[in-house]
């Protein structure tokens, strides 16, 4: 939001449902703006937090509307996807709110030539670019960019374009977008992905759709509308993307019951040359999540002896 100005007195704050002040640390507030940026760009505000490859590649789909494997397919249409130029053709939202290798960060005068486009290579073998595989630095290949503050074009950089202090944070506990996304996942569990509600017109499918037209892709192929499971993945990834890096991605695995799944446990980067000769996926870390045990936490032992037979959580 624009400095000094709460966002309820913006008309282009609808989509605020519950929101306080970031708090009266100006210091934390930016940085969590610039949290997914590494710090040659954003200096010590920067907690650098990633965006992994897994995460991006399952979940960021096609200008089509089509996840990649679904655009891969070939059965919904055309093939957009490209293994050899990966960052083309992709939902609009993968530009707005990632930065991939060679985007543009600023060009303003005063802006170092090391942080005016995003240098997210690594080959493997020990060449990187600026913006890659050290300390404070991106290990995925991805940066996030979804709270960082831009205008016209140009993004934030400490040196030579500090637009930060022209925004102020906001702590947004619930917005619009994720009022659509939970009626639709529990309309569509309980009638299925075209039959509305007995309260709201709208139906799964469409509450979907709404969103989707907003960010400039396609609606739900039919197909996919016609299949429950894959509309249940379709809402899944819908949601995986809407409300990225917003703190709901744990719980959302958790009630989904995936999260021990190695779709979710691998956590990946992103390996590839200057030249973009080549890109390959590798193995960072394999997060540890046996189910059930880790779906809960544990009663302290001296809870669970008040009486015989009061039950410790599964596994503990």
């Amino acid at each position: 939001m624009p400095a000094n100005r709460w966002p309820g007195l913006a008309p282009e704050a609808h989509e605020l449902i519950f929101a306080g002040s970031g708090g009266s640390s100006a210091g934390q507030t930016r940085a969590f703006m610039v949290a997914g940026v590494p710090r040659p760009i954003a200096q010590n505000l920067s907690g650098n937090e990633q965006a992994t490859h897994n995460y991006v590649y399952n979940n960021f789909g096609m200008a089509n509307g089509l996840s990649i494997e679904d655009d891969l397919s070939g059965a919904y249409g055309p093939t957009l996807y490209d293994a050899t130029k990966p960052f083309d053709n992709r939902d609009p939202r993968f530009d707005a709110w990632i930065f991939a290798d060679r985007d543009t960060i600023s060009t303003r005068g005063g802006v170092p030539a090391a942080n005016k486009f995003a240098q997210l290579w690594d080959d493997g073998s020990g060449n990187s670019g600026a913006h890659r595989d050290g300390r404070g630095l991106s290990r995925t290949g991805y940066m996030f960019k979804k709270f960082y503050p831009e205008i016209n074009g140009q993004h934030h950089v400490q040196r030579g374009n500090n637009i930060i202090r022209r925004f102020t944070g906001m702590r947004i506990h619930m917005r619009l977008t994720d009022v659509y996304l939970m009626y639709a996942e529990a309309l569509h569990v309980a009638k299925g992905a075209t039959t509305p509600s007995n309260g709201f017109a709208l139906t799964a499918e469409q509450a979907i759709n709404t969103l989707r037209d907003r960010a400039g892709i396609p609606n739900v192929h039919p197909a996919i509308v016609a299949d429950n499971i894959k509309f249940m993945d379709e809402l899944r990834r819908e949601r995986a993307v809407e409300m990225s890096f917003e703190a709901h991605r744990w719980m959302d695995i958790r009630r989904w019951g995936v999260a021990h799944e190695d779709k979710y446990k691998m956590k990946t980067g992103l390996y590839f040359d200057k030249d973009w000769t080549f890109f390959e996926e590798y193995l960072i870390v394999e997060r540890v999540c046996e189910y059930p045990k880790h779906y809960w936490l544990p009663f302290e032992p001296n809870q669970t002896q008040f009486y015989e037979g009061f039950p410790q959580n599964p596994g503990w």
